[in-house]
């Protein structure tokens, strides 16, 4: 197997969290949980390590978008899932246009759908 990835999981929603956290660990990968943008921003900070964010656009305390901007301005390469309810708005379409390494998934979720998604991601070397 290759070597361990870690993602981290930004979703407030407990039943989703606990859900996408299943499906990722038994593809093999670590898991970092955050249930805020706060959380997830300083999860990023501290985990350098950490290969793909998948980032809930409707949080408590920091949204999403301001989330994501953070972490892109701390590492422009980061490889990220955007995750929302609502479908794709021009706010995300703006994001997913403009930063490469940034996809989105609509919830709720299957396990197929975020499964593939994950290991596209992982896999290229974008």
């Amino acid at each position: 197997m290759a070597t361990e990835k870690t993602i981290l999981l930004a979703e407030d929603e407990e039943m989703l969290h606990q859900v996408a956290r299943k499906i990722i660990e038994s593809m093999n990968y670590n898991v970092i949980s955050a249930f805020n943008g706060e959380e997830a921003v300083s999860a990023y900070k501290e985990n350098p390590s950490i290969d793909l964010v998948i980032l809930d656009m409707k949080m408590p305390k920091m949204d999403g978008k301001e989330a994501f901007a953070i972490i892109k301005e701390i590492n422009s390469e980061a490889k990220i899932i955007l995750s929302s309810g609502l479908s794709a708005d021009s706010e995300i379409e703006m994001i997913l246009s403009s930063f490469p390494n940034t996809n989105f998934i609509q919830k709720p979720y299957r396990k197929a759908q975020l499964s593939e998604m994950i290991q596209s991601i992982l896999s290229s070397n974008a």
